[in-house]
């Protein structure tokens, strides 16, 4: 049942093995949970686990909560990789559906009936196939969102503050919440994410914090920590994020587009993330739930392509769900509209065959500018039009 059953590597990969092993390694209080070592013992051969290649892990420790639980539920990977499956897909459809009821009214229904037309992309069936956290992330975010929106600040917190710990990137919404001005919201978000911490320290012990500090978030800021992207030139192209643009650039000769020119950029381009991201809280307006939640949607797309390795399987999902609100906030009965709409949506699902990368680079840079090129239009065009509308009131 793969979304690619002729791809080999979708067939043999899962995300969660990575998670799994790391929840079991930080269980047993290894001192690094981070050494590659550890998930590939033979650089030049795949350690398998129940038939599926082990990933290494490159997450923040307080994610291990998550997986730690999951584990306490069945003992074996494939039974674990049905649990996490099912989460992922109810916390994802779950998220989708609860935005476009928050939305209301005829606009949400709207929003609602799209929402087979996102689960079934094949982006969306890839991701949840491989298990990345990133889908569950953004349901989070979105969720923690709706529940500030509904003035329930302490499940929001929650939410939010588990994707922060977890993924990083979703820390853009707390320069958001302060744009809004909802300081108490934000300051709850933050004291959870003290208090996973400290769980994570109470299960697991220090030296799991201290690896991640001393050992593995110098390699996630540099880019060192994603090693096939030296090795394997294929991930290059498939790669939708900010570095893998300047990677991709090099790829065709452009002078200085190189790995240390890639995490520059990748900085900068943070900068102007959280600039965006304060302008954008305060132009939110309250009174409008649609123009609201496209701006979430869009917040969090931007934020994701600051990630060094943001490959097309994951990567395509929030611009497919962002596509969804923009065609609800631009419902048209004309045909020009509806014809972008689906030739964007089919763009959104080109993705390349990784066992194809033989017919060339540059071939298969061509193809996978395709979607890159609608995900970043959409995520600029919400984006901009948003900060030119007038501030919200205080």
């Amino acid at each position: 049942a793969s979304a690619q059953p002729a791809s080999g590597f979708m067939t043999h990969h899962s995300c969660f093995t990575a998670y799994s092993e790391a929840a079991r390694l930080a269980s047993e209080r290894v001192p690094n949970v981070y050494a590659p070592p550890l998930y590939r013992p033979d650089p030049h051969e795949a350690r398998m686990l129940d038939g599926f290649q082990v990933d290494p892990y490159m997450y923040p420790p307080t994610f291990l909560l998550l997986p730690r639980v999951v584990r306490l539920f069945a003992s074996d990977f494939l039974s674990q990789r049905l649990i996490w499956y099912g989460l992922d897909f109810a916390c994802v459809a779950g998220a989708m559906l609860a935005l476009a009821r928050w939305i209301g009214g005829e606009k949400g229904r709207f929003v609602a009936l799209l929402v087979p037309a996102v689960l079934l992309s094949i982006p969306t069936r890839m991701a949840l196939q491989m298990g990345n956290f990133q889908l569950i992330a953004a349901a989070m975010c979105v969720l923690a969102m709706i529940a500030f929106e509904r003035r329930r600040p302490v499940g929001g917190a929650a939410l939010l503050a588990f994707a922060i710990g977890a993924k990083l990137y979703p820390a853009l919404f707390l320069v958001y919440l302060i744009g809004r001005r909802k300081f108490r919201e934000a300051a709850f978000t933050v004291g959870f994410l003290v208090l996973y911490v400290a769980l994570t320290v109470g299960f697991f012990g220090p030296s799991v914090v201290g690896a991640f500090m001393g050992f593995e978030a110098p390699r996630l800021a540099t880019g060192a920590a994603f090693g096939m992207l030296h090795m394997l030139p294929w991930t290059i192209t498939i790669n939708e994020s900010v570095y893998g643009l300047v990677l991709k650039l090099g790829m065709l000769g452009v002078p200085g587009a190189s790995f240390r020119a890639a995490a520059i950029i990748a900085w900068l381009f943070t900068l102007i993330a959280i600039a965006i991201a304060f302008l954008l809280g305060k132009k939110t307006s309250p009174d409008d739930a649609l123009s609201t939640a496209t701006t979430w949607v869009a917040l969090l797309a931007l934020a994701a392509l600051r990630a060094p390795f943001l490959p097309q399987e994951y990567g395509l999902f929030l611009p497919t769900w962002l596509l969804s609100l923009i065609v609800a906030r631009f419902s048209t009965t004309r045909a020009a509209p509806i014809f972008a709409v689906v030739a964007a949506w089919g763009g959104l699902n080109i993705l390349w065959p990784l066992e194809e990368f033989h017919l060339g680079a540059l071939i298969a840079l061509l193809v996978t500018a395709i979607p890159q090129a609608i995900s970043w239009a959409l995520i600029a065009l919400t984006i901009t039009g948003e900060l030119k509308k007038k501030s919200s009131p205080a």
